[in-house]
């Protein structure tokens, strides 16, 4: 699995380059869009691998309530709820990519 900072790094490198980007060129465009992709799919491995982690925690947790075990096992895998975050910020942006070269080609 690739390390996830790598992965946030590839997902700012891509955002970046979008966000500077003319309009126009759409290979330059659906490259972006390739590489949001397959960061989608790098977070995904990320989070289940830490939702795997939750459960554990949660399951083996001491507390006696359900809620309370919830929030033991969301303190010790904060890690969860970034990669979750991230997620929806990469899939707004594949949106935006995408709506961006379907808009340009249907100007040509």
């Amino acid at each position: 699995m690739k390390p996830l900072t790598e992965v946030l790094r590839d997902f700012n490198e891509a955002r970046d380059m979008y966000d500077i980007l003319e309009l126009k060129l759409i290979s330059d465009q659906s490259e972006i869009l390739r590489r949001l992709s397959v960061c989608n799919s790098h977070l995904a491995e990320h989070r289940i691998d830490a939702h795997t982690k939750w459960l554990s925690y949660q399951y083996n947790s001491t507390a006696k309530s359900q809620s309370g075990k919830d929030r033991e096992a969301d303190m010790k895998t904060p890690e969860l709820y970034q990669i979750r975050h991230i997620m929806t910020a990469v899939k707004l942006l594949m949106d935006s990519v995408r709506s961006t070269i379907s808009t340009h080609k249907k100007e040509q």
